[in-house]
């Protein structure tokens, strides 16, 4: 990922495409009180059509999605948003209500780059965001 490239805004851009309104609010509310712009979407082809092709525009830092290890296979989803909207250095978080040993690989193997489990926990959360966002301070 080209860190601190003249693309990038400072103010960084998280895309969460989740299902559940409830977690959804509390996470949108976490990452803007955070200092993160949130962009919402229901689905990836959602959030693909509101954001249109990211090429040379202000592309998302983080992408928060849904992820249902009972699903037959969702590494689909995962590569439209790498291929489909020329965001293949994106870090994609797997966020699940499933929470198992072989849940975790199941979803890096589907091309996510981390999973969370919910209810998500926000110190675990603030790890990921230092790991993957180092320029920016993660909240304290």
């Amino acid at each position: 990922m080209a860190i601190g490239s003249p693309a990038r805004s400072p103010v960084k851009l998280t895309i969460m495409v989740v299902d559940s309104p409830g977690a959804s609010a509390r996470l949108k509310q976490f990452l803007e009180t955070n200092g993160y712009r949130v962009m919402e979407a229901s689905t990836v082809e959602n959030a693909i059509e509101e954001a249109g092709d990211f090429t040379g525009r202000a592309r998302p830092d983080l992408i928060l999605m849904k992820y249902d290890p009972m699903a037959r296979d969702q590494t689909p989803a995962v590569r439209l948003l790498r291929e489909g909207a020329g965001l293949p250095d994106v870090p994609v978080l797997a966020i699940s209500d499933h929470d198992g040993p072989d849940h975790r690989g199941a979803a890096i193997a589907a091309g996510y780059s981390e999973y969370l489990a919910e209810p998500i926990s926000f110190a675990e959360l603030k790890n990921h965001l230092r790991s993957f966002l180092p320029e920016r301070r993660a909240p304290t």
